[in-house]
Parts: C-alpha cells; structure tokens; sequence
C-alpha cells in the first residue's frame, strides 16, 4: 500500500466518524471502543507518527488501559505512511458495527 492523499485521509477520518456510533461503545473487556476510534481519527487529523502516538497515548502506569489505545492508534499512524497491514484504520470496525 502507498501513502493515503490528503482526500484519502479526510475520507478515513469520515468514516470512523461515520461508524462510531454504530460500533459498541465497550467491548466483551469493557475497554472503551470510543476511545480508541478517537485516537485514530487524532492520529489521522494531526499526521501523528508511530513516536507520537507513544508519547500522547501511552501511560506506563496504566498499561493494561492503554495497550489497546496505543495499538489502534498506531495502526492508523501506519496506514498513514503507507505500512498498514489490515488496510484503513475503519475497516476493523465496520467488521463489528451494527
């Protein structure tokens, strides 16, 4: 995959925006979905980097809370640059969207 145009990552940002409300806003775990789409849509608006997403997203006090929030947030981060290996971050989530 090659790195997302500008009207490509507008059109992501769209669609997480799109499919939040119809994903659960917890999982089986509790963890907040919510969050992590928000993450990802920040990821997307900002042109965050695998580097910022760590230091904006992980707290090593709580790892447990923000293993999931970091990893989502980094696969948007890498779809930006063209390395995402389960193609736009939003295709994970129409996969459980009602």
């Amino acid at each position: 995959m090659k790195k997302p145009s500008k009207k490509q990552i507008d059109a992501e940002i769209k669609k997480l925006k799109n499919v939040k409300p119809r994903v659960p806003h917890a999982n089986y775990f509790g963890d907040d979905n919510y969050e992590k789409i928000d993450a990802q849509i920040t990821v997307l608006q900002e042109g965050l980097t695998e580097n910022d997403v760590y230091d904006r997203f992980d707290d090593p006090e709580e790892p447990d809370k923000t293993c999931d929030l970091v990893s989502n947030a980094r696969d948007a981060a890498m779809w930006l640059i063209g390395e995402a290996e389960d193609g736009a971050p939003s295709k994970g989530w129409e996969e459980i969207a009602k």
